[in-house]
């Protein structure tokens, strides 16, 4: 199978479409094939060396996140991504693409009664908590009630275009690879 790989960090140059033996799955596993793979900017920082850098190389690209008011960003738009709050609002910072988000001041937040948390995609979640985000995702796009804009959509092997536009921020919406 076809897989994008980086073999050392640095920029997008280092992306490879690489040929991989497919995956054996094991017991209570399942292989499932991929017809298209949403690219992040977690991918862009792990292929930076700025995230889960630790993880063996080579290595194969992909995650995903989703939820509320969320920032990806952090500290280049931390202060607009707490004044686009309303009272009661919740703040969901789940990467540092920018720097890390300077240290929260508490007292505020107290004004409008603000919540901040933070999410990283590697934190084991209870197996009934997994099934039911899953069930009510299913319910909600089955209704209609969520839709997905796709901002660029390009071949597996342009992984390095997709990146590219992705860390200029000329993308809007989901940036998507095609996969054969």
């Amino acid at each position: 199978m076809k897989a994008i790989r980086y073999h050392k960090v640095g920029g997008p140059e280092v992306l490879r479409l690489d040929d991989v033996p497919e995956p054996t799955p094991g017991p209570g596993e399942v292989r499932i094939r991929v017809k298209a793979a949403g690219v992040n900017f977690a991918d862009t920082e792990r292929r930076r060396g700025l995230y889960d850098a630790k993880s063996p190389l080579p290595r194969i690209l992909g995650s995903e996140a989703a939820g509320v008011v969320l920032d990806s960003v952090g500290a280049s738009t931390w202060e607009s991504s707490l004044e686009s709050l309303a009272p009661f609002g919740h703040l969901v910072a789940y990467g540092s693409a920018s720097g890390h988000p300077p240290l929260v001041n508490v007292e505020a937040l107290y004004a409008r009664s603000l919540k901040i948390s933070a999410y990283w995609l590697r934190t084991p979640h209870p197996p009934a908590l997994q099934r039911q985000a899953r069930e009510a995702l299913g319910q909600a796009l089955g209704k209609g009630q969520l839709r997905v804009t796709l901002g660029l959509v390009v071949g597996l092997g342009e992984a390095v275009r997709a990146h590219q536009q992705l860390e200029s921020r000329a993308t809007v919406g989901k940036v998507v690879l095609r996969v054969p």
